[in-house]
């Protein structure tokens, strides 16, 4: 260990580290280590929070539906109204699915069905307060912009786009969403929330193991 090494103690509670996040319901959304829970802290931005989160899910297969129930495990103010997907199959798949987990059946209260190419506009034009984003990359770009565009809180899987085209039109989108002020966006980066990661990297910064010549991953 060279340079301005530090010596530091463990924070008190360290092994029960979980994600603090900012309440958005009059009940808070609690302390979730989930990534769908950071969507939903996500969404305490400054207009009055709905006594429910309508959530809509794009892209219904096994990833989407894990999402939902990593959602609507975080809050009891949390209910899934609208479900959109390009095939027919996982339109009836991704909902049994999530039927399946236990703890969540009554807030699964879908009313909102679409399918085809450009079921993520229906989607859009609903009573929806925040979407899960779980379709392959590609479509992200085209999907966020119509998200905002709707006055929508967004969850997005990583990666957020696969050529520069799609990252220059997710840039842009986070510009619009900042420039409205009402609409949160969380991408599926969930290392930059967790505390420990979080912790570990402002040590690494404050020299606590010395200067970092080299690294391998």
């Amino acid at each position: 260990m060279t340079g301005n090494a530090k010596r530091y103690n463990k924070p008190e509670g360290a092994r029960g580290f979980r994600w603090q996040l900012a309440p958005l319901t009059p009940g808070g959304f609690g302390e979730r280590s989930r990534r769908a829970a950071a969507v939903s802290g996500a969404l305490a931005v400054p207009r009055a929070a709905p006594d429910k989160i309508k959530v809509g899910l794009i892209g219904c297969r096994r990833r989407g539906a894990q999402g939902v129930n990593e959602c609507l495990s975080s809050s009891p103010g949390v209910e899934l109204i609208a479900v959109a997907d390009l095939f027919e199959y996982n339109m009836e798949t991704g909902p049994k699915l999530i039927r399946s987990w236990p703890g969540i059946q009554d807030r699964i209260k879908i009313k909102h069905r679409f399918l085809g190419i450009g079921a993520y506009k229906q989607m859009m034009q609903t009573e929806v307060d925040l979407v899960l984003l779980e379709t392959p990359p590609h479509f992200r770009p085209a999907h966020l912009k119509a998200a905002v565009e709707a006055g929508k809180h967004v969850f997005m899987e990583k990666p957020v786009a696969v050529d520069p085209a799609g990252l220059r039109s997710i840039l842009a989108s986070s510009e619009l969403a900042t420039k409205k002020g009402l609409v949160a966006i969380v991408a599926g980066t969930q290392r930059r929330h967790d505390p420990r990661c979080v912790e570990t990297i402002r040590r690494i910064h404050d020299g606590a193991i010395g200067d970092l010549v080299s690294g391998e991953c």
